[in-house]
């Protein structure tokens, strides 16, 4: 009730009015308990509501709103404020603001440029699609996050608000479908700011030892060669995250449960005390991570179980009192939840403070073949590209493809399987076509089995063939 109240008192001061149909609240709550977040998800979807009618003289919630999709977009609120609001009560107004915490405490007026962020968001997600293929959902989502997050950093928030807005991000996906290299390109788009990647596995094989965190904040700061404030508002990559999880036949294992809570203090914006060696001197550094983004990454493989044994046992008719009548209509969240990944392994309050689960597509055919042909990185390219400054010339069918995609897409590395591959099928080419002086390489489908089987041509010999 406390923030439906907070916009109830707004809104009055606004000449708007606020309509609560029945059940909304029971019908919400229903749809968020399970949701990674707890009520500052709840929190989201109301303000979202309603941000969807603010021109309207009446705001009505409803449970049908409920079941519409709505996204994440933090603080627009505060700049559809500023627009509507009536300038005679503006005393009264700013009160109001600090009760649904939208002003900043320095108070001095924060607000997300609207304009600014969507011209970003779009050149940006322009430039990352001619490289990144068949994730186009994810790839979006974890942009705007990194914009917005890049907004809060540099804002005139607090420390303790930047740490409250600042969002780190959780990645599901399987081994070869771009969690790396989608999040990687999405920090290249920022040039104030490092990307740097850890193996979560790398501490849990000897045991958490009290320094890993430190370690990997070192790492960081290297990376950012040494510039404290660029480390620290830079993206750390933690890859293998599901590895951490604690089973149920490992409650005493110190190795992942200890990463979890050191995990946690990292989280949660703490401040380091590192020491960094350079010779024989030793440097004391404090390291502030409290505007740090964090983005964790696994397969979470067993998570898809759990969630289908959860959603089958929803489904089952429950029988109401002593009648025969049995309930089915009751919502049930057929995505990851919050108790799912804490059945998985997970610490809830490690989860809490980060979004929920974004996940990735599994790459079909069609994503392989738009990687291998037409992303701006492709391995597969680049090599004919090479053989073309070279002054050869590389041709190849439709057949080469196909089976071409085929033995990739079955490899079962992902999209790793391109790039291993056209390295087996170029691997002894370009020797041979230095030595020997080819200028035209066929490539044929027998190829891919056999590399060998790569049809080579000098000019004398297409010349030979022509007088035929």
């Amino acid at each position: 009730n406390g923030i439906i109240k907070s916009y109830e008192t707004l809104l009055t001061s606004l000449h708007k009015k606020l309509v609560i149909e029945e059940d909304f609240v029971d019908y919400l709550i229903d749809k968020t308990k399970n949701e990674t977040g707890g009520i500052k998800s709840l929190e989201n979807y109301i303000e979202d509501m309603i941000k969807e009618q603010w021109g309207q003289k009446t705001i009505v919630l409803n449970k049908e709103l409920v079941d519409q999709e709505v996204y994440d977009l933090e603080d627009e609120f505060q700049e559809m404020f500023d627009e509507n609001h009536d300038k005679k009560e503006k005393t009264e107004i700013k009160e109001t603001k600090k009760e649904v915490n939208i002003k900043s405490s320095s108070n001095e007026k924060f607000t997300l440029n609207r304009k600014k962020i969507k011209e970003k968001y779009n050149k940006f997600y322009a430039i990352l699609k001619e490289d990144i293929k068949g994730q186009d959902q994810i790839l979006g989502k974890v942009l705007y996050k990194v914009i917005q997050n890049d907004e809060f950093q540099n804002s005139n928030l607090t420390k303790e608000e930047k740490k409250e807005r600042i969002s780190h991000i959780l990645i599901r996906g399987k081994s070869g479908t771009g969690k790396t290299f989608i999040t990687s390109k999405i920090a290249s788009m920022f040039p104030n700011k490092v990307f740097f990647t850890a193996d979560c596995t790398e501490y849990t094989k000897a045991g958490y030892v009290g320094k890993s965190i430190d370690d990997i904040l070192i790492g960081l700061l290297n990376r950012a060669g040494g510039n404290l404030e660029k480390a620290q508002k830079s993206i750390l990559f933690l890859d293998e995250f599901d590895k951490l999880a604690v089973k149920n036949d490992e409650r005493s294992d110190v190795g992942t449960g200890a990463v979890q809570e050191a995990l946690l203090k990292l989280l949660e914006g703490n401040i380091y005390e590192l020491e960094s060696k350079s010779g024989y001197s030793v440097k004391s550094i404090s390291f502030d991570t409290s505007e740090l983004i964090v983005i964790l990454a696994g397969a979470f493989e067993g998570l898809d179980k759990i969630i289908e044994e959860r959603v089958n046992g929803a489904n089952k008719p429950k029988v109401i009192g002593f009648s025969n009548e049995k309930k089915t209509d009751r919502y049930v969240d057929k995505s990851c939840t919050l108790d799912d990944l804490q059945k998985f392994g997970m610490q809830r309050q490690l989860l809490r403070r980060v979004s929920l689960p974004l996940e990735l597509n599994e790459l079909t055919k069609a994503d392989y073949l738009d990687i291998m042909l037409n992303a701006k990185s492709s391995y597969f390219l680049m090599k004919i590209e090479t053989m073309n400054m070279l002054g050869v010339n590389v041709v190849y069918d439709d057949n080469f493809v196909n089976k071409f995609i085929d033995v990739a897409y079955n490899m079962g590395y992902g999209v790793s399987s391109i790039n291993i591959l056209t390295e087996r099928i170029f691997s002894n080419l370009e020797i041979k076509i230095i030595v020997n002086d080819y200028n035209k390489v066929i490539l044929t489908e027998e190829c891919i089995d056999n590399p060998e089987a790569v049809i080579l041509e000098t000019e004398e010999e297409k010349s030979l063939k022509l007088k035929k």
